[in-house]
């Protein structure tokens, strides 16, 4: 009974009044441990044949096996294959998780780095119209990122600054990065794109991420995957549903 109340790791920890009941059934040969708990198994998305044989939601299917599978490769660009799919859902996403009603404006929208005229660039940029009483007007950069490993400080860093600078100085950049690049008929492309909205609107950040990450901004807003988890969404939500199923389990568990 001395070894059932020890504490840990020489003992169980086991209270006093309980440790006397199991010494005691012990002592009368009618005590029985408890079965062993069987292991966690992780659920794995099933899909009858028939959905497999329709032609939309077969692709879709076969389309997520190929991504998910593809993500184990060292080489494979899994990021950028799967924004293109989040970006559809990223209004809604937004609207669920945040209460925002927000616009896609651009994917891509380049920061200028502050050495040079290159740029490096946030993988969309929305824009959030006012709801009555609910949040003001703002723009807001969003970041995927499908690997814990790959938030590097330094790009954070980048996007804090250009919250600081505001949208009229980032607006401005364009000029500037435009000069040096031989696409400056797509980037008059993306300033009348954004031209579109009012420029005096604060900026804000949201990063979706495995893990969350800890950033103390009150214009950063950190999700991850999980949270998209129990997520229903009115736009396409049969695709979603897919996308949810087979999909989050493999972002959840990036490291």
């Amino acid at each position: 009974m001395t070894h059932l109340k020890g504490r840990p790791p020489k003992g169980h920890g086991v209270p006093e009044m309980d440790a006397e009941a199991i010494a005691k059934d012990v002592f009368n040969g009618t005590y029985r441990a408890p079965a062993a708990s069987p292991p966690k198994v992780v659920a794995q998305p099933t899909y009858s044949a028939a959905l497999r044989q329709d032609p939309y939601a077969g692709f879709l299917i076969h389309l997520f096996e190929t991504l998910a599978s593809n993500k184990r490769l060292p080489k494979y660009q899994f990021e950028r294959r799967v924004d293109a799919m989040v970006s559809l859902f990223l209004p809604d996403i937004l609207t669920e998780l945040k209460g925002w009603r927000t616009e896609l404006i651009v994917p891509e929208f380049p920061l200028k780095k502050a050495a040079n005229n290159q740029s490096t660039n946030a993988d969309h940029l929305l824009f959030r119209h006012a709801d009555g009483a609910g949040p003001a007007e703002a723009w807001v950069l969003f970041e995927l990122k499908t690997d814990s490993d790959s938030c590097r400080e330094e790009q954070l860093d980048a996007y804090l600054s250009a919250i600081e600078s505001g949208m009229p100085k980032l607006i401005s950049d364009l000029d500037t990065i435009a000069t040096a690049s031989n696409d400056r008929a797509k980037y008059a492309e993306l300033r009348s794109r954004v031209a579109r909205f009012p420029p005096d609107r604060p900026l804000h950040l949201v990063y979706l991420a495995p893990c969350r990450i800890q950033v103390q901004h009150p214009r950063v807003f950190a999700l991850t995957f999980q949270d998209l988890a129990d997520l229903s969404l009115s736009k396409f939500p049969e695709v979603w549903d897919l996308f949810r199923s087979m999909m989050l389990p493999s972002l959840r568990d990036s490291t």
